[in-house]
């Protein structure tokens, strides 16, 4: 099931939900469609024992914005940063961001991909010594960081990231305790084996030229493509 960005009309899909009894939901929804979502679940009686709900975009900011309801406890995310790594290089993040912002909001994974980001492209500037993007391009491939997640490496074909895989259960007070993290980082996956590069690009032409020249699909448009669970 597909679900546009932003929409809170949920009540069909857990229907659904209610009347197949998965073994488990894999959610890919994004931003406050989680909350009606997770709301919606509850009010149907469908809690984290009997169907489990594995998020993809399901953080501790998100969480925070349920006002302590919590409908999401005991469900499951997957990410690669939680703000509960017990490490020192997360505690001194996590001290250094409350310092300046306050201790009163929650880090979550897209947080600190977003800090990471600066620090390695800060890297690649100084080791290629120059602000030519092509270089920086050239140089970012091959830099890695001691990150709060841990050690993150740019591949240096596809220009994603090496990441170490962790899954989280929802804790009643927004955070999540870690039930596995991956022995290593896992090498990025980024482009799907069924299509061909010139294939890929040529679709995504197409979508640009069909949204009027830009990179976000018109609210008025249909509602066919969205966030899914």
């Amino acid at each position: 099931h597909y679900i546009p960005l932003g929409d809170h009309d949920i009540e069909a899909v857990v229907a659904e939900i209610e009347r197949l009894k998965p073994d488990v939901v894999l959610n890919s929804i994004n931003g406050d469609s989680n909350i009606a979502f997770f709301h919606a679940l509850k009010d149907a009686g469908i809690s984290a024992k009997e169907i489990p709900v594995i998020s993809f975009s399901m953080g501790e900011t998100v969480l925070a914005q349920m006002h302590g309801d919590a409908d999401a406890t005991g469900h499951y995310a997957v990410w690669n940063y939680f703000q509960s790594i017990d490490n020192q290089k997360n505690r001194d993040f996590i001290q250094a961001f409350q310092i300046r912002f306050g201790s009163d909001i929650p880090l979550s994974d897209p947080m600190e991909a977003a800090w990471l980001g600066v620090k390695l492209w800060a890297k690649a500037v100084r080791a290629a010594q120059t602000d030519d993007v092509g270089v920086i391009r050239t140089s970012i491939g091959h830099q890695s960081i001691v990150a709060p997640e841990g050690i993150v490496s740019i591949d240096h074909h596809s220009h994603h990231s090496w990441k170490t895989v962790r899954i989280g259960q929802i804790r009643s007070d927004g955070q999540f305790d870690i039930l596995w993290t991956s022995a290593e980082p896992v090498r990025p996956d980024p482009f799907p084996p069924f299509i061909s590069k010139p294939e890929a690009a040529l679709k995504l032409e197409q979508l640009y030229q069909a949204w009027g020249n830009q990179w976000a699909k018109p609210a008025s448009s249909n509602k066919s493509l969205g966030s899914r669970p």
